[in-house]
């Protein structure tokens, strides 16, 4: 029995990273996507490996190959020149975390390309700390229900984000679904993510405000009353369009 973590997509290859890993959950993935090339992610050794194949490649339209996680070339590996793409991964293995790192330069954490991570708990934001989850992002991470529920085969399934992880963002999870062996992978996404994000509460932009005159009183005053807007009217105009969005979606 292996435990697997996958990711599929409408379109495109599906990445699967090995080390807590359940072939069955595997299959479903790729029968129900109709995903026909594949790639598998490692911590196992030679012989794990060839297990994960022999129970990965029952399809005979499937395509799949078998790369380590160790020392993997990212770019070579998880960059596809396809529209989608899908990436599996189990962060329980050792190097899963700094090859999460790693990938931040290659930005395959965006719209076309879609991850399923498998994790032994539901304590794994820590492998997230250094992680560019961008709010366009499309992340989910599996962890079984309870303690009771690792041999029963069921997961809770989390969407996880950071909305600007470069401007003091927060990390972010909300539950968005379940595994199990009677109903498969039940994940609902009837709202649009962007909706379902707005809120960028604890964000910092920063931006520069050019005055060529005095000034009578604060900036923010200068910037928020309608007297003379001739004058300056750029910076004025677009520090209301600010003061506006910052209000609404609640960033500083």
């Amino acid at each position: 029995m292996f435990h697997i973590i996958l990711l599929l997509t409408l379109f495109g290859p599906c990445v699967v990273v090995k080390g807590f890993m359940n072939t069955e959950l595997a299959l479903i993935f790729f029968r129900g996507k109709h995903l026909k090339h594949n790639v598998v992610l490692t911590c196992s050794e030679k012989k794990g490996q060839v297990e994960i194949l022999k129970n990965l490649t029952k399809e005979k339209d499937m395509v799949i190959s078998v790369k380590l996680i160790k020392n993997l070339d990212i770019h070579g590996s998880i960059v596809f020149d396809y529209n989608k793409a899908g990436v599996v991964l189990d962060v329980d293995c050792v190097g899963a975390e700094e090859l999460l790192i790693r990938s931040r330069r290659y930005r395959v954490f965006d719209t076309k390309t879609f991850w399923l991570m498998l994790h032994s708990s539901n304590n794994y934001g820590h492998l997230f700390r250094y992680v560019n989850l961008n709010v366009d992002s499309d992340i989910k991470v599996a962890y079984p229900a309870n303690d009771s529920e690792i041999s029963n085969k069921k997961y809770t399934i989390d969407d996880v984000y950071n909305q600007a992880y470069e401007k003091d963002g927060e990390f972010k999870s909300k539950e968005a679904g379940f595994y199990d062996t009677q109903y498969g992978y039940q994940v609902l996404e009837k709202e649009n993510k962007y909706f379902v994000r707005r809120n960028l509460t604890g964000v910092k932009f920063r931006s520069a405000v050019v005055v060529p005159d005095p000034i009578d009183g604060s900036l923010d005053d200068y910037l928020r009353n309608d007297r003379d807007l001739e004058l300056n009217p750029l910076n004025r105009f677009h520090a209301r369009l600010m003061q506006y969005c910052r209000d609404y979606l609640n960033y500083r």
